[in-house]
C-alpha cells in the first residue's frame, strides 16, 4: 500500500510543470517519502485497498457545472459491480455532492451552496492557475476546473481525503486525456501548505476556506500566503468569525462547536486588520452568513455528529459549548502590483 502510495505521488509530481522553478521538487520529493513513512492508520489501509478495487473504465459522462458533480454512469460498470459498497469504504464522505456510476453521494457538506457564494466573484479563470488550501476531497477544484484553468492544485494532509482526490482524478483528470479534453493540469499535495511554501509566487488565485482559524498564528499564516501569488494575484479567504463591531476575536477555552483544532475567530473588523496588517489589499467582502443546517447535515454517508449535534438544543444560537454559532464570512484580498 505505501509502494502504491509512492508511485501514485511520484506520477502526480512528474505531471506538474516546473515552470521558471517554481516547486521545489527535491524538497517536496523528501516530503513524500516522510508522508509515505507516516502511513499506518488501518482506516488508510482500507481507503487503499478501495482505491485498489476500483474499476479501470472510461467514464461516458463528466458534469463540473452544476452543484452534483458527475463522473460516469451505471451503464459504463460491468454488471455486478458494487460501486456503492467500495464508495461507502471511502467514508465519511464530507464534501460534495457526487455522483459516482450512477451512485448519488449525499455529501455531509453540501458545498455547492459555498460555492454559489463564491463564484459570481471569482475572476475569469480561463488559463489561469490556482491553489486550494486545505482542499478537501477537491469539490471546488472540480468546479473550478469548469472553466479551464491551466493548472489547479489542492493541498490537504487528511489521508481520508487524499483517497477520494485520487479516485475522482483517475476519473476526471488522467494524465494522458487533458490536452483532448481541455482539462487542466492537476496536483494534490498530501501535507499542510507550509510544506510546499518556497520560491513559488506562481499562482493567479488561492483559496483557503475553513482553514484560518484552524492556524496557532493566524497572522503568520496570511504572511506566507503571500508566497504563492503572483503579484496582482487574489486570495479568497472564508473563516468563521463574531459578530462584534469591536476589533476583537474570540479564542475558545477548548473546543469551539466540538472542534478541538479552532483558534482566533476574529470579528470582521479584527479579520480586515489583520489581513491588511499581513500586507494584503482588502478588496470586498463577499458574503457573511450563518452556517446551517441545511447546508451542513449527518446523511448516510457520514454515519457521524454534525452541525445540528453541536448547537445547544435549547438554543442553536450558541454552539453546545456556549458560544456564537457558526457564522462565516467570505473575503477577496489581493496582492499589489508593486
Amino acid at each position: 500500500m505505501k509502494m502504491e502510495f509512492l508511485t501514485w505521488y511520484t506520477a502526480m509530481l512528474d505531471s506538474l510543470p516546473n515552470s521558471r522553478g517554481c516547486f521545489d521538487i527535491p524538497a517536496l520529493q523528501d516530503a513524500g517519502h516522510r508522508r509515505y513513512e507516516a502511513i499506518e492508520n488501518p482506516n488508510t489501509i482500507r481507503f487503499w485497498s478501495v482505491l485498489a478495487a476500483m474499476p479501470d473504465c472510461l467514464p461516458s459522462v463528466m458534469v463540473l457545472d452544476q452543484a452534483m458533480v458527475r463522473i460516469g454512469a451505471a451503464t459504463d460498470l460491468t454488471p455486478g459491480l458494487d460501486m456503492r459498497a467500495l464508495l461507502q469504504g471511502l467514508m465519511p464522505w464530507r464534501k460534495g455532492p457526487f455522483s459516482i456510476f450512477g451512485v448519488d453521494i449525499d455529501t455531509e457538506w453540501r458545498s455547492h451552496m459555498k460555492w454559489d457564494r463564491l463564484a459570481p466573484a471569482l475572476p475569469p479563470l480561463y488559463g489561469k492557475r490556482i491553489l486550494d488550501i486545505g482542499c478537501g476531497s477537491g469539490y471546488y477544484m472540480c468546479r473550478l476546473a469548469a472553466a479551464q484553468p491551466a493548472m489547479i492544485l489542492g493541498a490537504d494532509p487528511s489521508d481520508l481525503f487524499l483517497a477520494q482526490w485520487i479516485l475522482l482524478s483517475r476519473y476526471l483528470f488522467p494524465t494522458s486525456a487533458l490536452s483532448q479534453k481541455g482539462l487542466p493540469v492537476t496536483g494534490f499535495f498530501p501535507f499542510g501548505y507550509e510544506t510546499i511554501l518556497g520560491k513559488v509566487h506562481f499562482m493567479d488565485v488561492v483559496l483557503a476556506m475553513g482553514v484560518l482559524y484552524h492556524q496557532r498564528s493566524p497572522l503568520h499564516f496570511l504572511l506566507d500566503l503571500k508566497s504563492f501569488l503572483k503579484p496582482g494575484g487574489c486570495l479568497f479567504l472564508e473563516t468563521l468569525i463574531i459578530d462584534s463591531p469591536e476589533d476583537v476575536a474570540l479564542f475558545p477555552r477548548d473546543r469551539y462547536a466540538q472542534m478541538r483544532n479552532v483558534y482566533f475567530l476574529p470579528s470582521l473588523s479584527c479579520l480586515k486588520n489583520l489581513c491588511m496588517r499581513a500586507g494584503w489589499r482588502w478588496d470586498t467582502v463577499i458574503d457573511v452568513s450563518l452556517t446551517t443546517v441545511q447546508e451542513q447535515r449527518r446523511t448516510d454517508w457520514i454515519k457521524t455528529d454534525s452541525l445540528m449535534d453541536f448547537l445547544d438544543p435549547k438554543d442553536p444560537a450558541k454552539t453546545i459549548e456556549g458560544y456564537p454559532a457558526p457564522l462565516r464570512a467570505l473575503v477577496r484580498l489581493s496582492l499589489p502590483e508593486s
